[in-house]
């Protein structure tokens, strides 16, 4: 029988981890790194993933009891560090800052979805009435709380995953190897540009700093975090690698989303689907789905942590609506002026250093001072 109280085990946390960053990065690198960078963007997928891996060195940094892997072991956390600082603005204002940024993210999340749906699986749809029902849905997922979404990725991981390396590992004897050379014929400002790219796609591994109040007690969160990393970055490299080998880099800057062309071209033997990019396609729907998760479910917790300082928990009940209306309006604005997608890679750019690194570093060590004196 399961447990009912919202704490999630460490292969759970693994899953939940690889879930919201292989949805959105597999979908998008491809093409980005392919207009960007060309034969050089496999390098930017390996090397982008060198500052993520080192942040996850972060939550064990930040945990009081440096003798143990363990943050779920120690007596304060993030959360409760920043909670519990004196200046009352700050407090509140850091934790609504970075509840904005979970909007973000699953508002950029949901119109990623939407559009994949309308484009790719129903095709001359309304994009508003499919961003709507997919906004109901995750609000849906958030009201059943983190534990319920964690035993539903675990169930059906290996059904989504599965499927993807089976399907790469049919579309590799079409691969021309040809098409991986020349390399190194890009600037060093591109390439740090594709570097970044890769960085702001895995930046929902920036919340595993508030993941504490909902871990079991043995979970190793620094480890957890450095396995899911590597699995998504294998995916995303031999996702590369074969949309390159197959399109080129001529073809491929000028794909939406080649990883689903791919899947559409790929013959499966006996033709068991007559729509098998159909099928494919649920991969990326329960993936980005997480990712939009993900970030609803930690703007409505750290909204409730504002709400309880402030001393009107009774206005916690409105909370996951209005973040559900705050996602749905950030998903029009990208649908409507399209060129406010080029501001929020700038907020990114700007937040997930900000937010991922120095104000964690700058609050822990302002708590260490306070509680020396």
């Amino acid at each position: 029988m399961f447990s009912e109280n919202q704490k999630i085990s460490e292969r759970q946390m693994a899953r939940l981890l690889i879930f919201d960053m292989c949805g959105i990065s597999t979908l998008l690198l491809p093409g980005l790194l392919g207009k960007m960078l060309g034969t050089d963007g496999i390098f930017a997928i390996l090397l982008g993933a060198v500052p993520v891996y080192l942040f996850t060195f972060l939550p064990e940094l930040l945990q009081k009891n440096s003798n143990t892997g363990n943050i779920s072991n120690t007596v304060e956390s993030y959360p409760d560090i920043l909670k519990k600082q004196r200046n009352g603005f700050i407090r509140i204002l850091m934790l609504a800052v970075y509840a904005v940024e979970g909007i973000l993210l699953a508002g950029y999340g949901l119109f990623l979805l939407s559009d994949l749906m309308v484009s790719e699986l129903l095709k001359d749809s309304s994009f508003v009435l499919a961003a709507v029902l997919l906004v109901l849905l995750c609000g849906y997922g958030i009201w059943q709380g983190i534990e319920g979404r964690a035993r539903v990725y675990e169930i059906l991981f290996w059904f989504v995953f599965l499927p993807l390396i089976l399907m790469l590992l049919l579309a590799t004897k079409d691969v021309n190897t040809i098409y991986w050379t020349p390399v190194m014929m890009h600037s060093l400002g591109s390439f740090l540009k594709g570097m970044a790219v890769v960085v702001l796609l895995y930046g929902t591994l920036a919340f595993v700093l508030f993941l504490q109040p909902y871990l079991a007690n043995d979970v190793r969160v620094g480890r957890t975090c450095r396995k899911s990393l590597c699995v998504t970055v294998i995916f995303n490299a031999a996702i590369y690698l074969i949309t390159l080998g197959i399109f080129g880099s001529g073809m491929l800057p000028k794909m939406k989303y080649p990883a689903i062309t791919l899947m559409s071209m790929i013959k499966l033997p006996g033709g068991f689907f007559e729509r098998q990019d159909a099928f494919m396609v649920a991969i990326w729907f329960f993936t980005i789905y997480a990712f939009i998760n993900t970030g609803m479910f930690y703007a409505s917790d750290l909204l409730k942590a504002v709400c309880q300082k402030g001393k009107q928990q009774n206005k916690e009940k409105l909370i996951i609506p209005l973040v559900m209306f705050f996602t749905f309006a950030v998903t029009l604005l990208f649908y409507r002026l399209p060129e406010w997608k080029t501001i929020f890679i700038w907020i990114q750019a700007i937040a997930f250093l900000s937010l991922a690194v120095i104000f964690p570093l700058c609050i822990g060590r302002i708590s260490k001072c306070m509680k020396k004196r």
